[in-house]
Parts: C-alpha cells; sequence; structure tokens
C-alpha cells in the first residue's frame, strides 16, 4: 500500500519476502521507478532479510531470554517492597554527616569544655 508519498514499510518487507499480492506488487513497481528513498529502503530489506534468513548463530537459552524479557515487562509491585523502600530512603533528604563527631570534638575543645570518653561535653557548673 503507498501512502501519501511513499510505499508503506509493511508493504516493502511483504515484496521482498514474496508475500505482496500481485496488485501491490504493480503499484509498488510503478512508484519505485521514481523513488529513490523506496528503492533504497527496498535494498536495505533485502539485506537484513537475506541476512536473517542465513544465519547460522546458535539461538540464546531460553532462560536467558525470558530474563530479558521480564528486564522490560512491568513487575507487580508489592506493598511491603513500596514500605521498605521508604523506610530505607527516609533520610534521603538529610545531608551527609561526614566528620560530624571530629568538628563537635574541635567546636566544644575551643570553648574549653572537657569531653568525657563518649564525645558528650561535660558543662562545667557555673
Amino acid at each position: 500500500m503507498i501512502n501519501s508519498s511513499h510505499i508503506s514499510l509493511e508493504t516493502l518487507v511483504d515484496i521482498v519476502e514474496g508475500r505482496a499480492t500481485s496488485a501491490a506488487l504493480e503499484g509498488a513497481v510503478a512508484h519505485i521507478t521514481s523513488c529513490s528513498d523506496c528503492v533504497d529502503t527496498l535494498r536495505r530489506l533485502q539485506q537484513v532479510i537475506l541476512t536473517m534468513k542465513t544465519d547460522t548463530a546458535p539461538d540464546a537459552p531460553r532462560d536467558l531470554l525470558q530474563s530479558a524479557i521480564n528486564i522490560f515487562s512491568p513487575e507487580k509491585r508489592s506493598p511491603l517492597r513500596h514500605i521498605i523502600a521508604i523506610l530505607t530512603f527516609d533520610s534521603r533528604l538529610a545531608g551527609p554527616a561526614y566528620g560530624i563527631r571530629s568538628l563537635r570534638s574541635v567546636v566544644v575543645r575551643d570553648r574549653g569544655i572537657p569531653l568525657v570518653e563518649t564525645g558528650t561535653p561535660i558543662v562545667p557548673s557555673s
């Protein structure tokens, strides 16, 4: 079938595979004689289909194919999994606490407040 300006890809594939009806084939041949884009597409399709037919590479194992398909299929969401994810990432907005203990000890020592072993300052009585 010819759309507004070019032959559809489905029709070109049917022509290459020998499945096109005689009417579709006649219309396509008439169009192909004047359209270099459709000729290029037809040639590329012939190359691809020939490569596919002559391919002798072994097929991938079924379990590997199923795993690949499962990667892209929507998974069923479990409410428990959702809750665990929320609880796990609950602190995602908090900033990193790199060096907080060491900073606190420096600040507290600079004020002359002694620290105990746990890092808790001992506030002097006034």
